[in-house]
């Protein structure tokens, strides 16, 4: 009996021990379990058997130091320990988890489950749930497939505050699509690059707020039509003709289409370079040359097309601009006189009156106060010039020369605009150059030719009758030539008797 009541002892001991240690290792988070009552009999002590213990059996049923102790339960009626077994009659129903309570150990005593860690949270209690796909809408294509026109990417059918991002495709000859460079906005430019064989299309990328991106692509376009209507051609050539001082206007944009962008440089490779317009003269991204020109001449530049893919210009047409003088708003005249390019005295007569003297004809300035002076046997090169209001050399037309003196005449040299003059007589002179409403009048001094000098006769006049006195002595030839007379008369006498006999 008493070693059947001590085995039992030891066994209810060692199965509380068994649960404490199986609650916690099965996560349950309890170190004591107490019963809402009294503990019973059956917890308070296990027995076989009805018979009272002899003292030999209180001895025997002491704690001993290898045996843990089962305490006895507190005023409140919860168990201090975690050792007390279970009674029989409890239930999980009518027992309650109580808070950890610290238990003074024993060197003998079970560990406690107030010695565990505590349990780590299961994986269903730390997963994130992902957030939905933005719900598809549809993307589609507007616009002419051709080269230089624009297409459109087109959506419907997306949540409100969706927000898109685009990438546009070309399919060479049924191929994959593959990237456009650059080609990421709402927009594109076709190309000329592309023909007959390349079809487009746009993947559209929607996000809405909260929601993950869905990507949508559009069906392939029609083949893109290669020939736009070109208004002068790749690499053409166009001219044109402007007036200096006079407002003027140009479309060069080289090609039917939407969306081009232009800009000019000295050559058909470059960036923009506007320096290479005529002053007064702009140019705008729409291909439109305006402005008033202020200097003439024959200027050459080119004409870039670009697009947004291709800022920097796929095609390059030439432009030749010429700027002709305006009307001739004032003149001066070149007067030259006797010698060679670099000895002839020049003077430069202006509109105003003023005439300026120079020793060179390269320098047309110099002394305001000589006058324009030539011998009556001279001659003077006088070359008339035109400037328009921005001084740029023009043309005169319906020149005339005039003279204050009657039968000076004005000779064309066969340059423009320039005559010689040779006066009549030895005055002064003043000449008039005229073209419109535009005059420049100047007064040369004609100096007389000095006269030469000449020697007076001495011979004496001869009585009629008489031969000229010739200083000779009369006698000699006059008696020779009597003396020959006489001789021939001899001689013939003597030839007319022969013939007679």
């Amino acid at each position: 009996m008493f070693q059947t009541t001590t085995t039992l002892r030891r066994c209810t001991v060692a199965t509380a021990v068994l649960v404490a240690v199986g609650s916690t290792a099965l996560g349950l988070g309890t170190t004591a379990a107490v019963a809402d009552t009294a503990p019973t009999a059956s917890s308070a002590a296990v027995s076989t058997s009805s018979d009272t213990p002899t003292a030999d059996d209180a001895v025997s049923d002491a704690p001993s130091a290898a045996t843990p102790a089962t305490e006895a339960p507190s005023a409140d009626g919860t168990l201090a320990g975690s050792n007390a077994a279970p009674s029989a009659s409890a239930t999980p129903t009518d027992a309650a988890p109580t808070e950890a309570r610290p238990v003074d150990a024993t060197p003998g005593d079970a560990p406690t489950s107030a010695a565990q860690p505590a349990a780590a949270p299961s994986a269903e209690a730390t997963s994130v749930v992902p957030a939905a796909a933005t719900p598809a809408g549809t993307a589609t294509v507007s616009g002419t497939v051709m080269r230089w026109h624009t297409l459109t990417a087109d959506t419907s059918g997306w949540p409100a505050d969706t927000s898109f991002t685009y990438q546009w495709q070309t399919a060479f000859a049924g191929g994959d699509p593959i990237d456009l460079p650059g080609a990421t906005q709402s927009t594109t430019t076709i190309s000329p690059v592309l023909g007959d064989l390349d079809q487009l299309r746009v993947v559209v990328t929607g996000t809405a707020p909260g929601q993950e991106p869905t990507a949508v692509a559009s069906a392939l376009t029609g083949p893109v039509a290669e020939n736009p209507d070109m208004r002068w051609g790749y690499l053409g050539v166009r001219t044109g003709e402007a007036t200096s001082g006079v407002q003027f206007s140009a479309q060069l944009n080289a090609f039917d289409g939407d969306g081009l962008q232009y800009f000019v440089s000295g050559g058909p490779e470059g960036g923009p370079d506007a320096s290479v317009l005529p002053a007064g003269l702009t140019f705008a991204a729409d291909g439109t040359l305006s402005g008033t020109p202020t200097t003439t001449g024959v200027i050459e530049f080119w004409v870039h097309t670009s697009t947004g893919t291709h800022p920097n210009g796929t095609e390059v047409s030439r432009y030749v601009l010429t700027v002709q003088p305006g009307a001739v708003t004032d003149m001066s005249v070149v007067i030259r006189g006797a010698g060679d390019a670099t000895t002839a005295p020049t003077w430069l007569a202006t509109s105003d009156g003023t005439v300026i003297h120079s020793d060179s004809p390269e320098v047309q300035t110099g002394d305001v106060t000589a006058p324009i002076r030539v011998r009556q046997d001279g001659s003077l090169e006088l070359d008339a010039l035109g400037f328009d209001q921005q001084d740029n050399v023009a043309p005169l037309e319906d020149l005339t020369w005039s003279s204050s003196e009657p039968g000076d005449t004005f000779t064309p040299t066969g340059a423009v605009d320039a005559v010689t003059l040779r006066f009549v007589h030895a005055s002064p002179h003043v000449i008039t150059a005229r073209s419109g409403s535009v005059s420049v009048r100047f007064t040369v001094q004609v100096d007389p030719v000095p006269a030469a000098a000449t020697s007076v006769s001495t011979t004496p006049r001869t009585p009629a009758g008489q031969l000229a006195f010739t200083g000779a002595d009369p006698s000699s030839p006059l008696a020779w030539a009597l003396g020959l007379m006489a001789a021939g008369a001899a001689l013939v006498v003597a030839r007319v008797r022969r013939r007679r006999a």
